[in-house]
C-alpha cells in the first residue's frame, strides 16, 4: 500500500472543510447584509445570493460528511475484528492439524474436532454456534460479507459526497464571481466583499489561512478565490484517498471470503492448509488498512 495515502496529515483538509461548512450560515448572513446595504445605497442588485439553496446544500453536505467521518473508526474496528478472529481460527487449525500430521494428506476438514475451535462472534459479539468446521468457516465468511457490505456502502457514500461537494463549491464560487449590481457589471461580489474587508472577517483562519497566499497585484481578493478552490480540491482529494483505503479493504474482504469458501468438509487438511496460507498474507494487508483507518479517525475528530 502507498504509505503517502495513509498519512493523517493529508486528511486535515477534510477537517477544515467541515469547519467551513459549520460556519457557512454565518458567512452567508454577513454577505447578505453587505449586499442589502449596497442595495440600500441605490444600487440595483444583479443576482442576489441564493441564500436558501446554498444553505440547504451546505447543511446536506455537512451532514453526509459527518456521517462518513463517524464510519471511519467503525470500518477500522470491523477490519481489526476480522483479522483477530481469522488469525485465531488459523492458529487453532494449525494446532489441530499438527495432531494429525501423520495423516494430513488423507484426513479432511470433517475429521477435525469442531468442539476444539473457538466460536466466531458476530458483530454484536454474540457467539455463533457451529456443529462442524464448515459451519465455523461459514460463520466467519458471513462476518466477512457483512464487513464487505459496509465497505461497499461507505465507498458509495464517498463517491456521492465528492460529487455533492463539487456541486456546492461550484455554485458558491460562481455566485461570488457574478456582478454585484447592474450599474457595475464588471465588479464582482467577491471584489466588493474584499474591498469592504468582509472576506477577512467572515472566513475563519482555522480552515482558510493554510491556503491563502497574498498576491502582488491589486486584485488580492483573487487569493481568497484561490484559497477556496484549494480547500475544495484538498477536501475532495482526502475523500478520494479515503475511498482508496475503503476499496483496498473491500478487496481484502472479498479475497479472504473466496479463500474461506473454497474449502468444504471433504477438503483435505493439506489442501486447506495451502489455502489458509494465502489468507494469512491477505490478513497482513487488511490489518494495515484497518490500522490506517483507526489512526485517521482521531485526526478527523472535531
Amino acid at each position: 500500500m502507498n504509505e503517502n495515502l495513509i498519512e493523517a496529515q493529508k486528511f486535515i483538509a477534510l477537517k477544515r472543510y467541515l469547519v467551513f461548512l459549520s460556519e457557512f450560515p454565518g458567512i452567508l448572513e454577513q454577505m447578505k447584509l453587505r449586499s442589502d446595504e449596497y442595495k440600500g445605497s441605490g444600487h440595483e442588485l444583479f443576482s442576489p445570493l441564493d441564500i436558501q439553496a446554498l444553505m440547504r446544500n451546505a447543511a446536506s453536505n455537512e451532514t453526509h460528511w459527518r456521517s462518513i467521518v463517524e464510519l471511519v473508526p467503525v470500518l477500522g474496528i470491523m477490519g481489526n475484528r476480522i483479522v483477530e478472529q481469522t488469525y485465531h481460527f488459523l492458529q487453532e487449525f494449525e494446532h489441530e492439524v499438527k495432531k494429525l500430521s501423520h495423516s494430513a494428506q488423507t484426513n479432511t476438514l470433517k475429521d477435525l474436532p469442531h468442539q476444539n475451535f473457538t466460536p466466531i462472534t458476530s458483530g454484536t459479539h454474540t457467539p455463533l454456534n457451529h456443529s462442524n468446521i464448515k459451519d465455523l468457516i461459514n460463520n466467519l465468511g458471513t462476518l466477512v460479507e457483512e464487513c464487505a457490505f459496509t465497505s461497499t456502502l461507505f465507498s458509495q457514500m464517498l463517491m456521492e459526497d465528492s460529487n455533492t461537494t463539487h456541486s456546492f463549491f461550484a455554485h458558491f464560487i460562481d455566485s461570488l464571481l457574478t456582478p454585484i449590481c447592474l450599474c457595475h457589471p464588471f465588479v464582482s461580489k467577491l471584489s466588493i466583499y474584499y474591498h469592504d474587508e468582509l472576506l477577512n472577517s467572515v472566513f475563519s483562519q482555522t480552515y482558510l489561512t493554510p491556503f491563502l497566499k497574498p498576491l502582488s497585484t491589486a486584485n488580492n481578493y483573487d487569493s481568497y478565490l484561490k484559497a477556496l478552490s484549494d480547500l475544495h480540491v484538498s477536501a475532495r482529494q482526502a475523500g478520494s484517498d479515503l475511498r482508496f483505503l475503503c476499496s483496498s479493504m473491500l478487496l481484502f474482504f472479498r479475497r479472504i471470503d473466496t479463500g474461506l469458501k473454497s474449502n468444504s468438509l471433504q477438503t483435505t487438511l493439506r489442501l486447506a492448509s495451502t489455502s489458509f496460507i494465502q489468507i494469512t498474507s491477505l490478513l497482513e494487508g487488511l490489518k494495515e488498512t484497518s490500522h490506517a483507518l483507526t489512526r485517521l479517525s482521531s485526526t478527523l475528530q472535531l
